[in-house]
């Protein structure tokens, strides 16, 4: 998994750039596990308010669960 690798890669890293990549991790995941609740609700289909990296996390998932 991304995140799973992302917060490897912080593990090897120090101050703010540590920092900085176990955000990001933390904040995909949140976006992954959002993003996963709504497509078990069927609520995905206008993805208009999405970021494009919001995008890219939605395309991972969803070229992964299918």
């Amino acid at each position: 998994m991304v995140v799973a690798d992302g917060r490897r890669v912080a593990e090897g890293c120090s101050g703010p750039l540590r920092s900085d990549l176990l955000r990001l991790c933390d904040e995909t995941e949140i976006l992954t596990n959002q993003l996963a609740d709504l497509i078990a609700k069927g609520q995905v289909g206008d993805i208009g308010w999405l970021t494009s990296t919001e995008i890219k996390i939605t395309n991972c998932f969803l070229n992964k669960n299918h």
